[in-house]
């Protein structure tokens, strides 16, 4: 089950986002192992909203391929009106929708104060038997002699191996880490420590997250698309040439930044955003001119980088009426997204495949800135 897997991404837990992966075409779903982290829903309407949200996945993703649950952005102490973690409620109606779900939590620091998170993914993963997921950011995996107590102590909380966890390197928003000098080469050696101590540990996955994607693109780029190198791919694509490092997976945010809010506000502009191999592409325009910018999107040479998929007939305007919303936007961006750079992936570790599959019934016993990233600076489409 998964035995192909290759990209690991973190999604929003959206409606867009979920309309994006249940539209992947048949060999991408069986190479990407996606990680929902679940908007924070008004209690008195949790239930409601966890249910949709586990129904529309059933839908769309289906039964077939494994995902990852995530609750990051719920406070330690929320409670369902029973008294239980929402996380708890969510994998119960996952259950009787027959998801192939696997609970993801942070070490202890990042979700208390308190267990009651942590306690709450140990006995889901328990009665489960498909392992669990665990993020940890890069402050606290860029020096091994930090990291090593964060994953006894977290491992030691969940009862867990390390054979029966998958591992995230996340490292985030890429221009919001503190790397002085030299800050590509600060981000790959942290991260290949990091790599190398969970491979001593038999961690059953790893995977290094980043992201480019800034928490927002200005008016000023209405005229100009914004161009952002891809730091976390170069990366990845350096740490596994690497012979010294061990087998990592690859895993992004898509096309939103993690840091953007769930709340609604003023109105959206309109937005394209995409990605290349190299970069990510992001065009923005005036909230009632998607028509407008979607023909020029289309003429664009960046759309010839994007492989076939639906999202990018739908850029094309293939199949599809009329704009559409902020929704249907965010669907055929990610969908986009996630089929190019899954196939950019795939590209890197064919010859030869380093990358051993996620196997989740292999259980064990035992405000955005590019500035000092060594980035090349961001310029106007050449049209």
């Amino acid at each position: 089950m998964k035995g192909t897997t290759v990209y690991s991404p973190i999604l929003r837990g959206k409606e867009g986002e979920v309309r994006a992966l249940g539209s992947l075409e048949p060999k991408t779903q069986n190479l990407v192992l996606p990680m929902l982290d679940v908007p924070v829903y008004d209690v008195n309407k949790l239930s409601e909203k966890l249910c949709q949200l586990v129904d529309h996945i059933g839908r769309t993703w289906g039964t077939a391929h494994p995902l990852l649950f995530d609750m990051s952005r719920y406070q330690p102490e929320a409670v369902t009106p029973d008294g239980s973690h929402p996380i708890e409620l969510l994998f119960e109606q996952a259950r009787q929708r027959k998801l192939l779900a696997i609970p993801v939590t942070g070490p202890e620091e990042d979700r208390g104060p308190g267990d009651r998170y942590l306690k709450a993914v140990r006995d889901i993963a328990k009665r489960q038997q498909r392992g669990l997921g665990l993020r940890v950011a890069f402050d606290d995996y860029r020096s091994i002699t930090i990291l090593r107590p964060i994953l006894d102590e977290t491992l030691e909380t969940l009862a867990s191996e390390p054979g029966e966890v998958d591992l995230y390197l996340d490292a985030g928003p890429v221009a919001k880490l503190a790397l002085g000098d030299a800050p590509i080469a600060k981000l790959i050696e942290g991260t290949a420590n990091a790599a190398k101590l969970a491979s001593a540990m038999e961690f059953r996955s790893i995977t290094f997250v980043g992201t480019s994607i800034p928490d927002s693109v200005g008016p000023q780029y209405n005229s100009r698309p914004c161009r952002v190198p891809r730091i976390e791919l170069e990366a990845w694509r350096l740490l596994q040439s690497n012979r010294e490092v061990p087998n990592i997976h690859f895993g992004d945010y898509g096309v939103m930044s993690p840091l953007q809010s769930d709340s609604g506000g003023s109105r959206p502009p309109s937005r394209i955003r995409l990605s290349t191999a190299s970069e990510h592409v992001l065009f923005r325009a005036e909230p009632d001119a998607y028509l407008h910018l979607r023909s020029t999107v289309s003429r664009s040479p960046v759309m010839k980088e994007q492989v076939n998929s639906w999202g990018r007939r739908c850029l094309l305007g293939q199949g599809v009426a009329g704009p559409g919303n902020a929704t249907d936007w965010v669907a055929r961006d990610t969908n986009a997204s996630l089929e190019t750079t899954c196939r950019s992936v795939l590209k890197h570790v064919g010859e030869p495949v380093r990358v051993p599959p996620i196997d989740i019934r292999r259980v064990g016993t035992n405000a955005w800135r590019q500035e000092g990233l060594d980035l090349p600076s961001q310029q106007p489409d050449a049209q």
